[in-house]
């Protein structure tokens, strides 16, 4: 994210909304994923479960995905150099 902007530029989007019916909700306020309704990778049947694997962290009960710069491509003989994260 860039220094200029922070995540309080971006407000929770609300989880009521008219003409819609709550099916799920996390608050990520816990120390890891609940696999029950999360995978932490990015189309492991395309890669491998190790090159495919999500950079998160929780963060005052805000989950943050990251890219690093030596993060290597998720899938190199598919996707070329694409990284990804992703849950």
């Amino acid at each position: 994210m860039p220094s200029e902007l922070s995540r309080e530029d971006f407000p929770p989007n609300p989880a009521e909304k008219l003409g819609y019916t709550l099916e799920f909700n996390d608050e990520f306020d816990g120390l890891e994923l609940d696999a029950r309704h999360w995978s932490p990778h990015y189309l492991p049947q395309w890669s491998s479960r190790e090159q495919s694997v999500a950079n998160y962290s929780f963060e005052n009960g805000h989950l943050v995905l990251q890219i690093t710069k030596d993060q290597p491509p998720w899938c190199p003989e598919f996707d070329g150099d694409v990284r990804a994260s992703s849950l």
